[in-house]
């Protein structure tokens, strides 16, 4: 079934897409902003607020505020077993 990209949700999706979207995956997550509009799901902002956060990191852009705490909490020394894969996981989920 195709959707009616007349919404304004779908409209804003393509717009981003349009964007040039880049980073990994980046096909899945714009099926899974589908999905959530398809649902009706009031999760459908956020996961496009997470879409463009995950642009602006693959562009190299860490201003986002959770990303700077995260920076700096790197520069201060971590040196616990694991926080490499820490780092990573919590870059994934800013």
């Amino acid at each position: 079934m195709e959707l009616d990209r007349t919404h304004p949700q779908l409209r804003t999706l393509d717009s981003l897409k349009a964007s040039g979207l880049a980073y990994e995956c980046w096909h899945a997550d714009v099926r899974e902003a589908e999905a959530l509009h398809m649902r009706g799901s009031f999760q459908f902002d956020d996961f496009l607020d997470q879409m463009r956060r995950k642009q602006k990191m693959h562009t190299g852009d860490r201003s986002n505020e959770q990303l700077r705490a995260l920076d700096a909490l790197i520069s201060s020394g971590l040196t616990y077993d694991g926080w490499q894969a820490d780092v990573r996981e919590a870059n994934f989920k800013v």
